[in-house]
């Protein structure tokens, strides 16, 4: 049986982000939830087999229902349902990798201008800018999976402190810092607290921005606030929705990194033990 879906198909891919995107966006409230999702039209022929072949084969459960509403002339109404559960969120993060993959060359191209922005333009005394850097030049340890550098707010007041990343999953993460006064002291106390509110409110506003300029790019946009909070987490998430997203995007990531690393182990185990019976066969 020929395969029915392409992801270097514009049409198709774009299809299928959508209900990836619709996917992500259902509430943790909803879980064990048969939920209707919106599609443009495009899965009218082969529409059962796309869906078994994408989302099923996957473990999401995403199906077809035909519902009948003129019985005189057989006439049956479609409608796209996804069975949401416990495990559709993380199953469903790998099908949009799968997805965005041929979108990725255009996220590398950007990374790489807005790290020459940025060498060429930050401050390295101020303190705020620290905190940048650490996002930029130390993903993998702050944000794992999301590699590149999508855009720098350098001029407006409100997003002066804010940074935008990419990952290969097509979902964006947006973070705003803010640096914290973490003396001692009653005052250095309030201070901090209402800077926590703060960059917590500006981080809300900067997802939402973010959600206005980039929503027709990434399949998901996710916020957060980044800090050096010694009390909390430096990194604090707009919602419980956004942090399980991100938690699954650095798990997939290390663990992708945790099979490299070990099928390098192997080669190199392998490649001593042939050394050692060479060494050995010449001694004789």
């Amino acid at each position: 049986m020929n395969k029915i879906y392409d992801v270097n198909d514009n049409l198709q891919r774009k299809s299928i982000l959508k209900i990836c995107s619709q996917i992500l966006s259902i509430p943790f409230a909803q879980i064990n939830s048969s939920i209707p999702l919106e599609d443009d039209g495009y899965f009218n022929e082969n529409d059962d087999r796309i869906c078994q072949e994408v989302f099923q084969k996957n473990n999401v459960r995403v199906v077809n229902r035909y519902i009948l509403n003129d019985v005189q002339n057989r006439l049956y109404t479609r409608q796209l349902y996804i069975e949401y559960d416990k495990d559709t969120l993380k199953n469903i993060i790998p099908i949009c990798k799968s997805w965005f993959t041929p979108l990725i060359s255009d996220l590398k191209k950007i990374d790489k201008e807005k790290r020459n922005e940025w060498t060429q333009n930050h401050d390295i005394n101020n303190s705020a800018e620290g905190l940048k850097s650490l996002l930029i030049n130390s993903p993998i340890t702050t944000i794992p999976g999301f590699n590149y550098l999508i855009d720098i707010h350098w001029d407006n007041e409100d997003r002066k402190n804010s940074l935008i990343f990419g990952s290969d999953y097509g979902i964006y993460l947006t973070v705003e810092t803010q640096w914290l006064n973490m003396n001692h002291g009653q005052r250095a106390k309030r201070l901090r607290d209402d800077a926590r509110i703060d960059v917590k409110e500006r981080a809300r506003r900067l997802k939402e921005f973010a959600i206005a300029k980039y929503g027709n790019v990434a399949i998901k946009i996710i916020g957060a606030s980044y800090t050096n909070d010694n009390e909390n987490e430096k990194l604090q998430f707009v919602d419980n929705q956004d942090k399980e997203i991100a938690r699954i995007i650095g798990h997939l990531y290390h663990g992708g990194k945790n099979v490299h690393l070990g099928i390098f182990i192997i080669i190199f185990v392998v490649l001593c033990m042939l050394l050692y019976f060479y060494a050995i066969s010449n001694m004789k």
